[in-house]
């Protein structure tokens, strides 16, 4: 089967209502719904019955795609400029990750997870912490 992605659900996704980027949305597509596909285990790929399955899978490709499409526009020179009016500064929110400023991309693989070939390793915060070691203030006996 493989998941099915089109430029209207891209632009839908988006926010896109012109047809300007649609050569650029469809190159994208074509460059990431293979990737996509190889990443899934191939017992969900054939899985076709199950419609409830097809939809959750083309939708996590959806956002991913989507998510990859607005990281590449936004760093397109211009988009996410700041704007300084006397002592008024506007600042667009790009949010704290610019590889995905939408979230697009994450959710996507996140809501792919269970059905990937390979579980990857999620990220996790961990506490740091320092220690002198052994050239501590220890006394000689």
């Amino acid at each position: 089967m493989g998941v099915t992605v089109t430029a209207t659900q891209v632009k839908e996704r988006c926010g896109i209502t012109v047809t300007d980027w649609d050569s650029e949305i469809w190159s994208l597509i074509d460059q990431m719904v293979y990737p996509i596909n190889y990443a899934i285990d191939t017992v969900y790929l054939n899985d076709t019955g199950n419609a409830n399955l097809v939809a959750t899978l083309n939708l996590a490709a959806l956002e991913i795609i989507s998510g990859e499409y607005f990281a590449q526009y936004a760093r397109k020179p211009g988009v996410f400029d700041t704007i300084l009016v006397d002592r008024l500064t506007i600042r667009p929110y790009v949010g704290a990750n610019t590889n995905d400023p939408s979230g697009l991309k994450a959710q996507g693989w996140l809501r792919l997870r269970p059905y990937l070939r390979i579980d990857p390793v999620m990220p996790v915060s961990a506490p740091v912490s320092a220690a002198d070691g052994k050239a501590g203030n220890e006394e000689e006996v």
